[in-house]
């Protein structure tokens, strides 16, 4: 395949793209190209655009090691890709970078059937089960646990932060990825507790939102409400020096970070918070709490929601509207663990008389 001519396109998404000049046949066909690299870069979440860029990538390294044509449409190609990755790569990540084949294919006009049998039957090798330990989900954080961890923030601003948003984190169901998006705007206090809008999330791409509502405690320990005031307090506290001046823009506006690091004097800076930090903070706040963090993490807020509602008697059709949760199996994986607690067939080993 050497001797066919080939042309870089610059796109967005995929940055160069390599296709055989008899596809750049006219500005019309680049102009068409950024067109759906926009269409398509708006349609995905940053986390999912960086992974697209670097799937393909390696696509392309791939293809150039064997002289193969990365946008060849050859689903033969593609399916030799898939069990050449196969071994080192989780099938979450091979069906990810899937989905990077055939996105670059189909923003050039080309078909590239992922359901073709070349590449659907080395597919499902992939994805059957195979002797592998089974995956741990997050450690939740429930009810006792979320009281132990709040009561133990210090009265310091780091503390003051982090009680906030590991109370609501947890009444809002949130993914850590939610949690350092929102922004001041997004939380309205009342009488009755926090309303919380999620902007967006991992299932909602396009952005529509969803208003959450969290009810105040009447122990200041798991108030919300108490917390979330405390720290807006804080988090329009003005240095010495500025007192007077106008408020930034984006505290006027509420466009801030709701979530934000802080200066080593304690000071707010309005600069968002890393996902990661959002696992440091809840580990930090088992350790101070004398819990073992060993298998909290950033999901441990969300998963802790699900299974102590379950527990308390709440439908999965309301924890799943609660956490936002738009596939039923998904949501059973999280109220399983209350669920199997409730079975009242195993309750027969819990004593009674011994049937004769």
């Amino acid at each position: 395949m050497t001797d066919i001519e080939i042309v870089p396109l610059a796109t967005e998404v995929f940055g160069d793209l390599r296709i055989p000049a008899s596809l750049a046949v006219s500005q019309e066909l680049e102009a068409i190209a950024q067109r759906a690299a926009e269409l398509a870069r708006r349609s995905k979440a940053d986390n999912t655009l960086r992974a697209y860029r670097s799937a393909w990538k390696q696509y392309a390294l791939w293809c150039a090691r064997f002289d193969f044509e990365p946008v060849g449409a050859d689903p033969q190609v593609v399916a030799m890709h898939i069990a050449a990755i196969a071994d080192r790569l989780a099938p979450a990540t091979v069906r990810l970078r899937l989905s990077a084949i055939v996105a670059a294919h189909r923003m050039l006009g080309l078909q590239l059937d992922p359901k073709h049998h070349a590449i659907a039957a080395v597919l499902a090798g992939v994805m059957r089960p195979v002797d592998l330990p089974v995956k741990r989900q997050a450690k939740p954080i429930q009810s006792t646990a979320l009281w132990k961890i709040s009561e133990a923030c210090p009265a310091d601003a780091v503390g003051v932060r982090d009680r906030a948003m590991l109370l609501l984190g947890f009444g809002a169901a949130c993914r850590r990825s939610e949690l350092v998006a929102l922004k001041i705007a997004d939380v309205v206090l009342d009488e009755r507790g926090a309303a919380v809008t999620i902007s967006r999330s991992k299932t909602d791409q396009e952005g529509h939102g969803a208003v959450v509502a969290i009810h105040g405690s009447d122990d200041p320990i798991l108030d919300v409400r108490a917390a979330l005031a405390a720290w807006l307090a804080l988090r329009y506290r003005r240095r010495a020096k500025d007192q007077g001046k106008p408020l930034p823009e984006d505290l006027q506006t509420g466009k801030a970070p709701l979530f934000c690091q802080l200066a080593k004097n304690g000071q707010p800076i309005s600069r968002r918070l890393s996902a990661y930090a959002v696992v440091r903070t809840i580990k930090a706040a088992a350790v101070r709490a004398g819990l073992d963090p060993t298998g909290y993490s950033g999901h441990s807020l969300r998963s802790g929601l699900a299974t102590t509602a379950a527990a308390n008697g709440a439908t999965l059709a309301e924890i799943m509207d609660q956490g936002r949760w738009q596939s039923v199996e998904m949501a059973k994986h999280y109220v399983r663990d209350a669920e199997i607690w409730n079975n009242t067939a195993s309750k027969t080993m819990a004593g009674g008389k011994r049937a004769g």
